[in-house]
């Protein structure tokens, strides 16, 4: 973490740098998964092309935060708890709901978000302090960057662009964030085990 002490604006480049880095490879696996004959469609293959990004995240923040390997699992897994919970949505509810509408896709994209930074913030918490930030953070970048995508059409226009509007927003939340996060003095708890 002494690299970054003082640094917000360091911070944040190599977290969107990182984020950008990590997303471009799960989009690039998707493109070589979708080839013919690829098994795009079995559950371990969603788990392998979540692993980039996390792993770009894990590799930046491992030192400075002593991260365990944990942390690759969390987009994963919050991914497989969101698709769980929409699995789990009476059908009837979305009926009563404009399924398709820009608020409910931007406030499930939110519990997307959140369910991956609660995962994170299971780990952080341990770490930084004010690591509950990372909840929020998670959940309205991508919130957010959803909102922002399907309000103003570029979905329809441009799938790619659309994707990189998403991360970018993701990215400039939470590394917002976690600049804020590294400020603040280290938890009694990670200098002792320091």
């Amino acid at each position: 973490m002494d690299r970054w002490t003082g640094s917000a604006g360091r911070v944040m480049v190599a977290w969107i740098a990182c984020n950008l880095l990590g997303w471009l490879a799960a989009a690039g696996l998707v493109l070589v998964l979708r080839t013919p004959g690829s098994p795009l469609g079995m559950p371990w293959s969603l788990i392998l092309v979540l692993v980039p990004p996390a792993l770009a995240q894990w590799v930046l923040l491992r030192r400075p935060l002593g991260l365990t390997p944990w942390w690759l699992v969390t987009i994963p897994l919050g991914c497989l708890a969101f698709a769980g919970l929409v699995a789990a949505i009476p059908s009837g509810l979305w009926q009563v709901v404009d399924d398709e509408g820009i608020g409910t896709l931007s406030i499930l994209s939110a519990i997307l978000g959140a369910l991956i930074g609660l995962g994170q913030w299971l780990i952080l918490r341990r770490r930084v302090s004010g690591a509950e930030i990372w909840v929020a953070a998670s959940a309205a970048g991508i919130g957010l960057g959803f909102a922002a995508v399907l309000s103003t059409g570029l979905l329809d226009r441009s799938g790619f662009a659309a994707y990189a509007v998403v991360v970018l927003t993701y990215a400039m939340l939470s590394g917002a964030a976690l600049a804020w996060m590294l400020a603040r003095p280290a938890p009694m708890r990670a200098v002792a085990a320091a």
